[in-house]
């Protein structure tokens, strides 16, 4: 199945601080350390899963061509189909990366136009992202008025999550295999928020 993912965890944890008035700690502290330790929640949620599966198809010629609604595929002549990242190159002016093995497929000739390639049969890379989020609600003045603010980062650790890469397989392709800029995950972003609660 294209969707298949042996593997496709997420684990979220919320946690107060226990500093502060009704805590295991810090209950008769001074008010200035209650309100700069106390109240404090943190925030993770953590994402694991396995790579996504890859359909390897080429466009058919004239002599090759079966019909117009099957995805033909090439032969696969070699396991090492998705290259390992040490061996990945930047393409297109760095907005694109190498990620399949050209040399790992050739064409069928016209009196066999089904490849050897199963369908699907590539697993591509795992992701991995970790969200943090720091939280805490300050009373103010008058009763009632409280000031809510959120420290927040995404993706903190800045793992590499690369997009789903060109599966158009041609000898000649310079596309095939390549991963564009625009869909890759996002870098690491950091984010603030605060807003009056009355």
């Amino acid at each position: 199945s294209a969707y298949n993912q042996p593997v496709n965890d997420v684990l979220s944890i919320v946690y107060d601080l226990p500093y502060g008035k009704g805590r295991a700690f810090g209950a008769n502290a001074p008010l200035f350390m209650q309100e700069l330790l106390g109240g404090w929640q943190f925030l993770l949620i953590n994402s694991a899963g396995s790579g996504q599966a890859i359909n390897v198809t080429y466009s058919p010629n004239s002599f090759q061509s079966v019909s117009t609604i099957l995805n033909q595929r090439p032969n696969q002549i070699s396991k090492n189909a998705v290259l390992p990242k040490s061996q990945r190159l930047r393409v297109n002016g760095n907005q694109g990366i190498t990620t399949l093995n050209l040399a790992a497929f050739s064409l069928p000739d016209q009196n066999h136009p089904y490849g050897t390639a199963g369908r699907n049969s590539l697993r591509f890379d795992p992701y991995y992202n970790t969200d943090f989020g720091l939280h805490k609600t300050f009373a103010l003045y008058p009763e009632r008025v409280s000031f809510d603010f959120r420290a927040e980062a995404f993706n903190i650790f800045n793992q590499t999550n690369f997009g789903f890469p060109s599966s158009s397989y041609s000898p000649t392709s310079t596309s095939f295999g390549v991963v564009n800029a625009s869909n890759t995950a996002p870098a690491r972003i950091l984010q603030f928020a605060g807003k009056i609660i009355f």
